[in-house]
């Protein structure tokens, strides 16, 4: 559960409420506290559950009462309900969290802020934006060499990359690319003409405050549905970069709603960032699962 991507420690978390293996209660009660990851803490619930760990019914009742997303209120109050009664655990057939929705609930009626085009650039003709090409990472010189289908790849045009959205911070600017199941990046464009790949990630936009910047990324294919917040800080050499939010599913689109808030319009249904506040969800919106 310290593993360093965030699909893992939940998996853990779970796995661990499965198998009955109850030394892990202690550990799994701290998981519920976490504030940037609502799957760690869906998982964690589930599992203590599954452990019928009541030492943990405070804290459980805490995120019912308290965690910014509906759909993660809803499964604590039931499973504290349940706990409390001493009726036995759900089935351990995991909830099919990534199938909820939002009810009654639409992006459109949120209007649009715009952006100064001399801070954001969108790609409107879907023809990628010429003024920051850049080789396909692959193709970097330090990248290790995968035979000869990957130096003919990178011998065509289509290796150079167009990407679809940039924003300035600074005097630099961060540009995004998404192409679905092939992946996608952030690369960093500084004033001497160097560039720098900052995120692997399918990036569907980009906003600047000030040095500080938010990046929407996730991918919604097959069975995938997920969606991280990243926020990068202009430091002396480049960027640093953090994911600080799990999103309620891949990102569709987004826009500002005034000059603080981003809208985030997931598959899972919208949800509002403030950099001062984190995420909530839009009044009257709830989760539906099916």
């Amino acid at each position: 559960m310290n593993a360093e991507h965030w699909n893992t420690r939940a998996a853990a978390a779970r796995t661990l409420g499965y198998i009955g293996y109850d030394k892990a209660a202690p550990r799994l009660q701290t998981m519920l506290r976490n504030d940037t990851d609502w799957l760690q803490v869906h998982a964690a619930v589930q599992a203590l559950h599954w452990l019928q760990h009541k030492p943990a019914l405070d804290d459980i009742k805490h995120v019912a009462d308290s965690h910014w997303y509906p759909l993660v209120r809803n499964f604590a109050a039931v499973t504290a309900q349940r706990l409390s009664q001493g009726q036995p655990p759900l089935d351990k057939d995991s909830q099919h969290y990534y199938s909820h929705r939002a009810s009654n609930c639409s992006a459109e009626q949120f209007a649009i802020a715009s952006e100064p085009a001399t801070a954001k650039v969108y790609d409107a003709k879907f023809e990628g934006l010429s003024q920051f090409t850049y080789k396909h990472p692959w193709c970097a010189a330090e990248a290790e060499s995968e035979g000869r289908d990957l130096e003919q790849f990178c011998a065509l045009p289509e290796s150079t990359v167009k990407p679809a959205v940039a924003a300035k911070v600074g005097e630099s600017w961060l540009t995004g690319t998404n192409r679905g199941e092939w992946g996608g990046e952030m690369m960093a464009f500084y004033p001497d003409g160097s560039t720098e790949l900052i995120l692997n990630e399918n990036i569907e936009d980009i906003y600047s405050y000030g040095s500080t910047t938010y990046v929407t990324t996730g991918l919604a294919h097959l069975g995938m549905n997920d969606g991280i917040l990243y926020r990068t800080t202009e430091i002396a050499k480049g960027f640093a970069i953090e994911p600080i939010y799990r999103l309620p599913g891949a990102p569709m689109s987004s826009w500002k709603i005034n000059p603080q808030e981003i809208l985030i319009n997931t598959y899972s249904g919208p949800v509002i960032f403030n950099p001062a506040t984190g995420l909530r969800t839009p009044d009257g919106c709830e989760a539906e699962v099916n």
